[in-house]
């Protein structure tokens, strides 16, 4: 009957609208449909949803009992809609600046802010050759993005000293990017239409102990255009929202508290959103949401290059990092369109994480057979439990946290983390790479939302090491922010008993990797386009510790030619 009632209308195509509403965000898809035949009658539109969808439907949009068919998604089920458009609120959800600390708290993140001497989280700064743009913009932007998340502690805390140098300092390298002074500058491609990174190739002049770029940016010297894996890909437009991610964090903050640079710098940095989230199809330079599919409800991290298994994303949480940039961002220069994109597309991604990376057995989204709790990388034809730096367990747990940010609560939902945490200590425990990577710090934040006094003690314990530049995974986190997290957003063992609920799969350390590919149906939903099929060119294991990079008596500020973050460069 159904299928009697829907069949009468084929869809060529939809646009794509979200606005405020009194209870969230409500994002409409409205489906551009046509008469299947000439003769055909008017009725409602059938068509297939993906089980994210299905809690978000208003009234307009009834859900088909029976039929439906499984992919990597779940069970996807048809739906009857009136009018040709779906409407999909997601509830609003907390999100804004960092919020106060417990009191009892405060003197020991000032301890680690500025009263640990030269350790003190207040001295730090990138080296003279990060500080010069000779980094990848992945790596930059998270180590800007530190720096950026500590002026905002510092307000906080009413540390105006503190505050202004910081700021100081964010302002200078944010804008050396974004003023294309940077040795390895960022470029426009006419061709794909979007802001790529030229690169540089890093050497390092033992006998002057000095580095410079070999490569001349300025003309167009770029060793990205050569090798598509250099800077992570970012020339075939791979992670473009996770580097760019936290330039518009870091933005944000510095539009927050200097207006003047925000007017001379806001169209720099929108072009930076347009590059990743341009909503304006008739914008001739930017091509409209690069990186997010308004259907699957996420994003895409791969770009233009191909790969058999479709395209792929393996970090949701810094994916949820770029639209909380946006967000942020919006907010600090009164742009409410910026600031409800952001808002919109933050918890759409958020809503989704919880379905296709956050695995809960309740949902039935993948077989039994995967025994996790959690997806490393989510592609359209598998999800894997496993990184592109490593196959280790608290990898795949830690790269979902990435970076450790207010919006953690909003993705870890009460009935999950609390298994979550279990494994993710259990994959830790009897690793030192855990400690060695700077993955503990995850842990720790993980920790947080289910035992706050434990990751308090827990994070007083680590050492000032992994939170060096050297460690892919603390770099972007430092002690004074993981104490400010854990307690502004940390919740008392009592409070979390509730969390210890569902878990994905039976408890315990999975050694073996498990992936599941479930046969993919061709086409999602009759007249949504077909994203371009991309992949990454990286390998699968890196050296991922922060010991052994530098010689004992090595320079603080040489630069390494090893991998010091995530992909190959």
């Amino acid at each position: 009957e159904a299928l009697v009632k829907g069949s009468a209308q084929c869809v060529d195509g939809a646009q794509v609208s979200s606005d405020a509403s009194l209870t969230g965000i409500t994002t409409t898809i409205a489906w551009q449909t046509r008469r299947c035949w000439a003769a055909a009658p008017e009725g409602p539109l059938m068509m297939t949803a993906l089980p994210h969808h299905v809690p978000l439907f208003d009234r307009s949009t009834t859900v088909v009992s029976g039929g439906g068919h499984r992919n990597t998604r779940g069970h996807m089920r048809g739906v009857l809609t009136a009018g040709a458009k779906w409407v999909l609120t997601t509830p609003q959800e907390k999100i804004d600046w960092l919020a106060a600390p417990d009191s009892d708290k405060i003197p020991t993140i000032l301890q680690a802010l500025k009263g640990m001497g030269e350790a003190s989280d207040m001295n730090y700064d990138l080296n003279q050759w990060a500080a010069q743009g000779m980094i990848d913009p992945y790596n930059a932007g998270k180590l800007i993005a530190k720096q950026a998340t500590l002026v905002q502690i510092a307000d906080v805390l009413k540390q105006k000293t503190v505050k202004d140098t910081m700021l100081a300092r964010v302002t200078e390298h944010l804008s050396l990017w974004l003023d294309q002074r940077s040795k390895n500058r960022l470029v426009y491609d006419g061709t794909w239409g979007g802001v790529i990174s030229c690169g540089c190739t890093y050497t390092w002049n033992e006998l002057k102990k000095f580095a410079y770029c070999a490569n001349n940016g300025t003309r167009l010297e770029c060793p990205t255009l050569q090798d598509s894996g250099y800077d992570f890909g970012n020339s075939v437009y791979n992670d473009h929202h996770f580097h760019y991610g936290y330039f518009i964090y870091s933005a944000a903050v510095v539009a927050k508290f200097n207006p003047k640079w925000a007017k001379a710098y806001n169209e720099k940095v929108l072009a930076l959103v347009r590059d990743i989230a341009n909503p304006s199809a008739a914008d001739p330079y930017f091509t409209t949401y690069r990186m997010f599919d308004w259907f699957v409800g996420h994003s895409w991290a791969l770009g233009i290059t191909p790969d058999a298994n479709g395209r792929n994303q393996e970090s949701s949480s810094e994916a949820v990092n770029a639209w909380y940039g946006m967000y942020l961002y919006g907010q600090a220069t009164k742009n409410p369109q910026l600031k409800t994109l952001g808002n919109a597309l933050l918890l759409m991604e958020a809503h989704s994480t919880n379905y296709y990376w956050h695995v809960k057995a309740s949902n039935g989204i993948y077989p039994p057979e995967y025994e996790h709790n959690i997806v490393g990388i989510v592609h359209e034809m598998l999800v894997e439990f496993q990184t592109f730096f490593g196959l280790r367990g608290f990898f795949v747990h830690g790269i979902q946290l990435i970076p450790i940010s207010p919006m953690v609560r909003v993705m870890f939902q009460p009935d999950w983390v609390g298994g979550a945490y279990r494994m993710f200590k259990d994959y830790c425990t009897g690793d030192p790479e855990c400690l060695d990577s700077g993955f503990i710090t995850f842990l720790y934040a993980e920790q947080a939302l289910v035992d706050k006094e434990g990751a308090w003690s827990s994070a007083l314990s680590l050492p000032n090491s992994v939170f060096s530049d050297e460690c892919p995974g603390g770099n972007g986190n430092s002690r004074t922010a993981l104490l400010h997290f854990i307690a502004t957003y940390g919740l008392k063992s009592a409070q979390s008993s509730r969390l210890e609920a569902e878990v994905g799969g039976p408890s315990g350390h999975f050694s073996a990797l498990l992936v599941v590919s479930v046969l993919l149906t061709g086409i999602l939903a009759a007249g949504v386009a077909v994203n371009v099929i991309a992949g990454r060119l990286f390998p699968r294991e890196e050296d991922t510790s922060c010991v052994g990079l530098l010689p004992v008596d090595a320079e603080f500020d040489r630069p390494q030619s090893v991998v010091t973050g995530y992909g190959t460069r």
